[in-house]
């Protein structure tokens, strides 16, 4: 492919190689060095160091084909998210390095540091020097872009933005080949992230701020569109469902927070605070009303760049702000979780307003940028800390946005850790709550039947159903609490509406019922078993145990 020459100035400035793009990038990459540290946190484990097919050439075709969850240790493997690149970029880092966290913390930053020159490449003939330079230091820098850079599991974050700005770049060259690499960069981008769909109107928001023709605009699209529908395509041969779909209650949750979460995020650009999934929209309401002040002034702050701007920028950083933040919004409504990542892409419209403004004082903006991007630096070393581990990133989640849930995520990680009493502290913290985060009853009772605390389960087990608990995990824990106590009517009750219990739990206690009953006959509930021991060993343990904690073994 030949290299697609630069768009023709909408705006005066030429490239200095003083504040050009290596200084820049140099300055990306010592702000986010704090990532390095970082470890394998929260959904790294399952996707990354429990996927069985990462790293393994003969597991290809099913990772190139397989829902993004499909090869991880979860009890819902269909998450309805087809990202084949992403998981082939993870199995390229494991194939070389092994499951390295430093090595694939540094690869999401390169990541990140080739969207930077990206939008780089875009800004500089449009915003000149002092625009490209403020913007791309936003955008590379802003402390809310911490999540998406040194969260392993986000990587899918700045390689969708990287493969977007490119083939933007590619799609204002002339020539086919030109086109045929912004189809094939746009085909990457939907292949690592769904949301890449909407790059067509990230290419429209290019052509306002170029003043394109609508007809050349449009003809520039095109190449980028079917290289979306090509992956469509290849997601309806794979048969990859919808189960990430948003439900009717998601949308609801959703729209009672219209105006809360929109102030959230414009606060997050003036004083950024740990996402990680740690605000949920069920308890936005809760958040310190300064929070929502901040959205204020950060919008007040937006309207004060965009007046200064002119009318082709302004109307291009408006329609990017829309084509990049309207993905996001099926993944708040589906899972009704905010974090910081789903800003990665957004922030480049106010990233362009700012450098519009850079251009009244151009050597004033060089000068500020640079101390403001020093004080990014080191803003981005703190907030990096959090992410040596998951107690200390769900606690600063916790500090943050204290909620059920992420009282019953602090609850996870305690009881991962085998400290019990505690994890059993945060589950009752989230289920006490007059909105009970019901995600915690699973392992409620887990705390104390593993520590042979039999009587105080079946407290809990009581108090939990009281709660609203009634999920698979939490019965099937029920009866088998019930069962150590020797309460057999009850345990039949509790198991009596589990249909799915990966686990294999549930058969156990079935199992039991029927050799306390007299019926011996157990090959339909055998069928398929293959933990050890054998199921019928498991029920008869169980009967045996009645009056302490059941010992299961492992499940099929």
């Amino acid at each position: 492919m030949t290299r697609p020459p630069s768009a023709p100035p909408a705006l005066a400035g030429g490239l200095s190689p003083l504040w050009g793009l290596p200084a820049l990038l140099g300055l990306v990459t010592l702000g986010h060095l704090g990532a390095l540290l970082g470890g394998f946190v929260w959904d790294d484990q399952p996707l990354i160091l429990g996927n069985r097919w990462l790293g393994n050439a003969a597991d290809l075709p099913a990772l190139l084909s397989k829902d993004l969850w499909a090869g991880a240790p979860v009890d819902r493997p269909s998450s309805g998210y087809f990202r084949p690149l992403l998981l082939l970029d993870y199995s390229v880092d494991v194939a070389i390095f092994g499951k390295n966290a430093v090595w694939m913390h540094l690869r999401g930053l390169l990541w990140h540091l080739l969207a930077v020159a990206g939008l780089w490449r875009l800004s500089a003939p449009r915003l000149g020097a002092a625009g490209a330079w403020v913007a791309c230091l936003i955008f590379g820098l802003h402390p809310v872009q911490s999540e998406a850079v040194t969260w392993i599991a986000a990587r899918n974050d700045p390689m969708a933005a990287a493969l977007c700005l490119w083939s933007l770049v590619w799609s204002r060259a002339p020539g086919g080949r030109a086109a045929l690499g912004a189809g094939l960069l746009a085909a990457a981008a939907v292949a690592s992230k769904e949301s890449a769909l909407l790059l067509p109107v990230l290419r429209l928001a290019l052509a306002r701020l170029d003043r394109e023709g609508a007809r050349s605009a449009l003809v520039g699209a095109l190449p980028l569109a079917l290289g979306g529908v090509a992956i469509v395509g290849l997601r309806l041969v794979a048969a990859v469902d919808g189960a990430g779909l948003p439900s009717a209650e998601g949308w609801a949750l959703l729209a009672e927070n219209g105006v809360r979460l929109p102030l959230l995020a414009l606060g997050m650009l003036v004083q950024p605070a740990p996402g990680v999934g740690g605000w949920a929209l069920e308890y936005l309401d809760r958040a310190p009303a300064w929070r929502f002040a901040l959205g204020g002034v950060g919008l007040l702050g937006l309207i004060a760049l965009a007046r200064v701007a002119p009318p082709g920028l302004r109307s291009a950083a408006a329609l990017w702000v829309v084509g990049a933040g309207a993905p996001p919004v099926l993944a708040l409504a589906a899972k009704g979780l905010f974090g910081e990542r789903y800003l990665y892409l957004a922030l480049i419209g106010p990233a362009w307003l700012a450098g519009a403004a850079a251009l009244r004082h151009p050597q004033r903006a060089r000068t500020l940028g640079l101390i403001a991007g020093i004080g990014c630096v080191v803003v981005l070393q703190l907030r990096a800390l959090a992410w040596r581990d998951d107690l200390r990133l769900w606690s600063a989640a916790d500090a943050a946005a204290p909620s059920p849930y992420s009282a019953t995520s602090l609850g996870h990680v305690a009881y991962e850790a085998g400290e019990l009493d505690r994890a059993q502290a945060y589950f009752i913290r989230a289920l006490a709550d007059p909105r009970p985060w019901l995600d915690a009853c699973g392992p409620l009772v887990s705390t104390a039947s593993a520590q042979g605390r039999v009587p105080l389960g079946v407290q809990l087990s009581a108090w939990g159903a009281l709660r609203g608990c009634d999920d698979a995990r939490f019965r099937v824990g029920q009866a088998l609490v019930l069962a150590a106590a020797g309460r057999w009517d009850e345990v039949a009750l509790a198991i009596a509406h589990v249909e799915e219990d990966p686990t294999g739990r549930a058969q156990v206690v079935r199992a039991a019922l029927r050799l306390r009953a007299g019926d011996a006959q157990l090959s339909d509930l055998e069928a398929g078993w293959t933990g050890e021991p054998s199921l019928r060993a498991q029920a008869e343990g169980l009967i045996l145990a009645s009056a302490g904690a059941a010992g299961l073994g492992s499940p099929p």
